[in-house]
């Protein structure tokens, strides 16, 4: 579970810019080790990374992504 939060007016394909982060997320979370994101400074790095990953895939529409829940399984 999380939030895109961006800078401005959110764009009209708001949806569809969702939907591609949302895999590219997806994608990104399915090369990521268990090991890699534990502890607080594991999770802050991923934050940061998915956060990047979005802003880019946006063009810089998204600055930050809130995670609001991560389950691992």
């Amino acid at each position: 579970e999380a939030a895109l939060g961006g800078a401005g007016e959110p764009p009209k394909e708001q949806d569809e810019l969702a939907a591609r982060i949302s895999e590219d997320i997806l994608a990104y979370l399915r090369t990521v080790r268990l090991d890699q994101i534990e502890g607080p400074s594991g999770f802050l790095h991923l934050r940061e990374d998915l956060s990047e990953r979005a802003s880019i895939r946006s063009d810089g529409l998204v600055r930050e992504i809130v995670i609001g829940a991560l389950v691992v399984e």
